[in-house]
């Protein structure tokens, strides 16, 4: 089918899908799905008239990936679970053996005379178009993206090393890969990709994944194992045993004997050998840690034995996911006895480089939205640093509304502001996922931390919560196992949540009258910890009894916060806190005593004073 033209509205009543986003609206609604779900739907809508083979979809979703079957029928399950939501016909018809096909009526209609809504007219002009959001962007990666471009020209000359790029889900680890691939190409070097997926229907037969990528290499159509075989030995003179491409057996129940590493996994990896012989060869292996144990070997013998050869491993690996981190460290362990390896770690981007990824998100300084500071903070802080949930906010708040295209002058993106900062549901929905890991007393626990904020004192969550400490320890280290909390310590806590977004989803889901209860438990347990301390966290303190709904204990502390930030010198905090200490007390009493509001005004007025803001 031809692209549509920007701007182009997929209806299906009550739903529609936008050609810009991969979200599913109803109505005005965003409906949670998860992005790969919403491209899989909407190819199928585009393409309503027909059935659309299996072999087309993975194609078109995933053109660079090695995929099974199941990663589709996964996301063909989220788009039919979502539309059912409405009603219960079923409008994705599986033709067995040959693919699927959307059922339901689709009509296409363009926004405002041929553009998207907020959208200038189109102008004609060479460069990328500003009024078009372009989500792919790398940046705060320049010394990651040398590093590997390092490693390529050793592997270049033989002398290359196996590369592990590792960090938390989100940061960034597959959108660097793919600039490197795409930089690798250009330099003459043939890449080849695939990806591991971690639910078990996923997995495929042994050592599927690699002859998938032989077929790629070989720009062989069939499937059928004795064309593969054949072409292998034509052109790399190597024989494959007969069963390979069979895809019988299940990859995680493989437990290879030593004849049948000399059978299968040699002659596999002397085809990846010869092929880096005739030209530089790139493997990118994304989610290796939930590699089936034949692809293990297999990667296990090229990292061993291929270390003379133009070669470049590249693996991917996603760190804080418990099921997988034990398994893929020792396995890690294991090859390192045999060949040193280099490790690029990725952590979360700073504010500057979140700034640097908006303005080209946007088009540049000339076009992109001017967020105010404190709303700008607010997003970086949600996205916890990372360059993927960064984005989809951004995608969310322009889905939504709150970034905008003006015709001007000057013609730009302008922010018209959000009352309340949404996250994306697809971040909602997996840390959801993530949660109900957890045993009904972890959770309970967890519930309470969150309250405390996304870091924390392990004394201070058993105080609030009247536990013991040793109980409080091991709850930890079960949410640790589950991937919810962190083990490292800093100077200030000694556990924090694994991302800030699963903290906000745990402390969002909290009723509001549980959350009033468990901020009040959480003053007083600040108050009992750090009693010959208490106004170093008086401000800490006053917070929670403003979200208790405690106004004059609210009152009460700000004052107090506010006399011990003076004494600092600070005093935009003396400011914050004495504001807080008004407001609090014209909620209670509707209006301030005569002695209280002349604390208030005098202290306001000295701090202002010396901020240099003397018109307040």
């Amino acid at each position: 089918m031809p692209e549509l033209p920007s701007g182009t509205r997929l209806h299906f009543p009550p739903f529609h899908l936008r050609e810009d986003v991969d979200l599913l609206y109803r109505g005005d609604d965003v409906v949670p799905l998860e992005p790969q779900a919403v491209r899989v739907l909407r190819y199928l809508v585009q393409n309503h008239q027909r059935v659309v083979p299996t072999r087309e979809l993975h194609d078109a979703v995933w053109p660079d990936l090695s995929t099974s079957d199941s990663v589709l029928k996964k996301a063909v399950y989220q788009a039919r679970k979502a539309l059912r939501t409405a009603t219960e016909e079923e409008r994705i018809r599986t033709f067995h053996s040959r693919g699927y096909q959307f059922t339901g009526e689709v009509t296409a209609a363009i926004d405002d005379a041929g553009r998207p809504a907020n959208v200038a007219p189109e102008t004609k002009r060479p460069d990328a178009d500003p009024r078009r959001p372009d989500y792919d962007q790398l940046v705060g990666r320049d010394s990651e993206l040398g590093a590997l471009r390092h490693e390529l020209a050793a592997a270049c000359e033989g002398k290359g090393r196996p590369v592990l790029l590792t960090g938390m889900a989100g940061i960034g680890k597959t959108q660097l890969a793919h600039r490197f691939l795409r930089e690798a190409r250009q330099d003459g070097a043939v890449c080849l990709e695939a990806r591991f997926f971690d639910y078990p229907t996923s997995t495929l037969a042994p050592f599927e994944t690699f002859i998938d990528l032989l077929r790629k290499a070989l720009r062989l159509a069939s499937r059928d194992p004795e064309a593969l075989r054949a072409a292998v030995r034509e052109r790399l003179g190597v024989t494959l045993p007969s069963e390979l491409g069979s895809g019988t057996a299940q990859g995680d129940a493989f437990r290879p004997s030593e004849g049948e590493i000399f059978r299968a996994v040699v002659p596999i990896a002397d085809c990846f050998v010869t092929l880096s012989r005739e030209a530089p060869l790139v493997l990118v292996l994304d989610d290796l840690q939930w590699a089936d144990a034949a692809s293990l070997e297999v990667i296990g013998y090229l990292m061993r034995t291929a270390q003379a050869e133009r070669l470049m491993i590249v693996g991917l690996i996603r760190s804080g996911e418990p099921e997988s981190d034990s398994s893929i460290q020792r396995w890690l362990e294991k090859q390192g006895r045999y060949r040193t390896s280099t490790t690029i770690a990725l952590g979360p981007l700073d504010e500057a480089a979140l700034r640097d990824c908006l303005l080209r998100v946007f088009g540049g300084k000339d076009t992109a939205p001017e967020i105010p500071a404190s709303e700008f903070a607010q997003i970086a802080s949600t996205s916890g640093g990372s360059p993927y949930f960064f984005t989809e906010m951004l995608r969310v708040l322009t889905a939504g509304g709150s970034i905008r295209w003006s015709d001007g002058p000057p013609a730009r993106w302008v922010w018209k502001g959000s009352e309340e900062m949404h996250l994306p549901e697809s971040l909602v929905m997996a840390a959801r996922d993530r949660i109900g890991r957890l045993s009904p007393d972890v959770l309970s626990l967890i519930e309470e931390a969150s309250v405390i904020g996304d870091e924390f004192r392990l004394i201070t969550l058993a105080t609030m919560s009247g536990r013991d400490p040793d109980e409080v320890e091991r709850l930890c280290a079960e949410a640790i196992s589950c991937g919810v909390l962190l083990p490292q310590r800093s100077a200030t806590a000694d556990r924090r949540f694994i991302h800030a977004i699963l903290w906000r989803v745990v402390y969002d889901s909290l009723p509001h009258h549980h959350r009033r209860t468990l901020h009040e438990r959480a003053a007083s347990a600040i108050k009992r910890v750090y009693a010959e301390q208490i106004g170093r966290v008086a401000g800490v303190i006053a917070s929670h009894y403003e979200r208790a709904g405690r106004m004059k204990d609210t009152s009460a502390w700000s004052i107090q916060a506010a006399r011990v930030a003076a004494t600092r010198w600070e005093w935009s905090e003396v400011v914050t806190h004495l504001e807080r200490a008004r407001s609090a007390v014209a909620s209670e009493q509707g209006r301030a005593d005569v002695q209280q509001q002349l604390v208030l005004d005098i202290g306001l007025g000295e701090a202002c004073l010396s901020l240099g803001r003397l018109k307040e």
